[in-house]
């Protein structure tokens, strides 16, 4: 399942064998159009492989200040032009309910999981321009109380992450499947029921989703278990694609960004970065034309602020830390980082200072 071309291909002669047994014409044709996508994406896998030796080589350099400003430029420009031709590469074909349902153990597009009738409101109301239009899949739905705690060990209350963990092993191959190939998927949003009250919990919530993803990586790059995971540089990633993360709780007033407008749950989105390039969001910089937004990322932070929920926006993108940015501190001005990635701690949560910390990560 990595992007490599020769796993495109073994994912969709594993996917062959299994239409194999149906008589359906319109399933093999599909088939057949995966398999003409994969050979497809040869020439891009090796591009961005020499892009990843170029920004190896550029990023072990002492000083990046005193490389030249021509190779840079042309580095940026092989980039733009390597995401701009994976945009809009996606398979030419679309996998039906059905299939989706025999691949996945679940259709992961309905609008009837728990998971998409309650992240709705976030969807409908947050100030992100796109986010109505996003087509997004959602977690299984939870099995019976009555198996979970069984597996749980209980006899009355399931304990939260019971639940979440349930649902997260029901969810593992549709998260493959959106992480492996290019269906047009704008992102995968995972609910922990009964875990968005606090920061705390949600911060937990939040560690045992990226954790158990990582630990189930079909790639086996395992980012979770990075050293540095709070460190610039780091990204997570699955199945060989990298994906921005966010989060929303119910523990978020109404001024914060990631406000769950009355959903009490926590909530985890991955969104692959081609999905923004697709909506043409532009590139992410500190500057912002308040007055006259220009670009799209300018016209979302404006809304988000005219809505009266400003967040965080680092003098230099390039070293604050990512993980810092998953799950944002109660207030978007407090300077303390919340330490998810340290899983359950006894004691609140708490970190480095914000921009001081942004500061000593850009110097490590």
């Amino acid at each position: 399942l990595q992007t490599s071309v020769f796993r495109h291909l073994f994912f969709c002669f594993s996917l062959l064998c299994l239409m194999l047994s149906s008589s359906s014409t319109t399933t093999l044709a599909c088939t057949a159009a995966l398999l003409a996508a994969a050979l497809a994406v040869r020439e891009l896998h090796q591009r961005r492989q020499r892009l990843q030796q170029q920004q190896q080589r550029l990023s072990h350099g002492s000083n990046l200040a005193s490389l030249r400003a021509q190779e840079l430029q042309q580095y940026k420009e092989d980039m733009h032009n390597y995401l701009e031709s994976i945009a809009p590469h996606v398979f030419p074909c679309e996998l039906s309910g059905p299939i989706v349902q025999l691949l996945c153990g679940y259709n992961p597009s309905s609008a009837q999981l728990d998971v998409m009738r309650n992240f709705d409101p976030v969807k409908q109301n947050t100030n992100c321009t796109f986010a109505r239009k996003a087509v997004l899949w959602g977690c299984a739905d939870p099995a019976s109380t009555d198996e979970i705690a069984e597996a749980a060990g209980t006899l009355r209350h399931v304990p939260p992450q019971a639940l979440l963990q349930a649902r997260l092993t029901a969810s593992l191959r549709a998260f493959a499947l959106f992480a492996s190939t290019r269906l047009g998927l704008d992102g995968f949003v995972v609910e922990a029921t009964g875990m968005g009250d606090t920061l705390q919990s949600h911060a937990h919530a939040v560690y045992t989703v990226l954790n158990f993803f990582s630990e189930n990586d079909p790639s086996r790059h395992h980012c979770m278990r990075k050293k540095g995971v709070d460190k610039r540089g780091w990204v997570f990633s699955f199945a060989g694609t990298e994906m921005f993360v966010t989060s929303f709780a119910g523990c978020y007033s109404s001024n914060n960004s990631r406000y769950a407008y009355g959903v009490e749950s926590s909530y985890v989105l991955f969104q692959p970065y081609h999905s923004f390039l697709a909506h043409n969001v532009g590139n992410d910089t500190p500057h912002t034309a308040w007055d006259q937004p220009e670009t799209i990322r300018d016209k979302i932070r404006v809304r988000f602020r005219h809505a009266g929920q400003r967040y965080f926006i680092p003098e230099d993108v390039n070293a604050f830390p990512a993980a810092w940015a998953i799950v944002p501190p109660l207030q978007w001005d407090d300077s303390k980082v919340v330490e998810w990635w340290k899983g359950a701690p006894a004691e609140p949560l708490q970190g480095g200072e914000g921009e001081e910390g942004a500061a000593a990560a850009a110097a490590a």
